[in-house]
This record gives C-alpha cells, sequence and structure tokens, in this order.
C-alpha cells in the first residue's frame, strides 16, 4: 500500500490508501493528462478517480492549484484517519 495525505495549504483534507496509485502527468504537446511512471509523474488520481493531487516537491504549472499528495507511512495514515473520522 502507498499512503498520502491531501493537503491544502497547511490544512489535511483527507487521507487515501492506494494498492496501486494511477501516476498522472500533463503533456505539453497538447495540454492532455497522462497516465505516466511514477519516476515521470506530476500528480496522482484520486482514489475515486474525480480530481488530480499535486505530487508533494514537484513544481507543476499544471497542477498548481491542485490539492497536495504527500507521502506518509501506515503509522501516521492511521493516526490521521482516526482524527479526521471523529
Amino acid at each position: 500500500m502507498v499512503y498520502f495525505k491531501i493537503m491544502d495549504g497547511d490544512q489535511i483534507t483527507t487521507v487515501e490508501a492506494f494498492e496501486e496509485p494511477i501516476y498522472v502527468h500533463k503533456q505539453v504537446d497538447n495540454e492532455i493528462v497522462a497516465i505516466c511512471p511514477r519516476r515521470k509523474a506530476e500528480g496522482i488520481l484520486s482514489l475515486d478517480r474525480t480530481q488530480i493531487y499535486r505530487l508533494s516537491g514537484k513544481e507543476s504549472d499544471s497542477f498548481k492549484d491542485c490539492l497536495v499528495a504527500v507521502s506518509i507511512y501506515e503509522a501516521e495514515y492511521s493516526t490521521i484517519k482516526m482524527e479526521l473520522d471523529k
């Protein structure tokens, strides 16, 4: 599993756990968002596949207005999930 906390500025909005994240980047030539290998990725699709989250540490004009996905460990995921579920 791969765990992310989803941030809006300094605020955690949710956490998501993926068996296999869908990594994406925006193709410069035609402005299409495409699935890509992790090393080329600027973002990931949300679990419900309705949003793109910008990957933390990736400066991307394409996804600058998106929420940010920060990779975390399972223990932090569990702690945050319990807090958000209260």
